[in-house]
């Protein structure tokens, strides 16, 4: 019995981890809002659970979470995405609810952070030492007062450019 040779691509564990989780490259991405709920943190601090569209270099939707905590620490990211939103004064008058926020389209900065070690109560049967999938991140809102290129897709982020139109790519 012979058998049979196919053609198939060398990947390394990385490239085929990262297309199994259909991992985006670290950089700037559009991205639309698709829900919020507020929340309180571990901490004790009232926070936005945000889910968020994010569009590849294709056009093709990556949903991807983020938390936004309402604390000292933690408000530069609240701002920065409230800016990218257009919606700096809506914050700025207590007014950055989720109903306000809601299917806005704004710019986010990804990046790749690696799975981290599964506490022993939550194994379920896995091997000591396995580890959480590795998943995209929000790093931060790219503010629509910053002048950049976004990295991925060559478009100009300057205040001229209105985000939230009909078309989120």
């Amino acid at each position: 019995m012979t058998s049979a040779l196919f053609d198939y691509e060398v990947l390394t564990e990385e490239q085929a981890m990262k297309a199994r989780y259909q991992l985006l490259d670290d950089g700037d991405y559009p991205a639309t809002i698709k829900n919020i709920v507020p929340r309180v943190s571990s901490s004790g601090n009232n926070m936005y659970e945000v889910d968020l569209d994010v569009y590849d270099v294709n056009g093709s939707i990556h949903q991807v979470k983020d938390y936004w905590i309402f604390s000292h620490n933690m408000s530069w990211k609240v701002i920065h995405a409230a800016d990218s939103c257009g919606l700096l004064s809506e914050y700025k008058e207590k007014k950055f609810t989720p109903n306000v926020i809601k299917n806005k389209n704004c710019v986010v900065s990804i990046r790749t952070q690696e799975g981290k070690e599964i506490p022993q109560d939550k194994l379920q049967g896995k091997a000591v030492g396995s580890k959480y999938p590795t998943k995209n991140v929000v790093d931060d809102y790219v503010k629509k007062s910053t002048k950049s290129i976004l990295s991925n897709n060559s478009v100009s982020n300057s205040a001229d450019i209105d985000l939230n139109d009909s078309i989120p790519f």
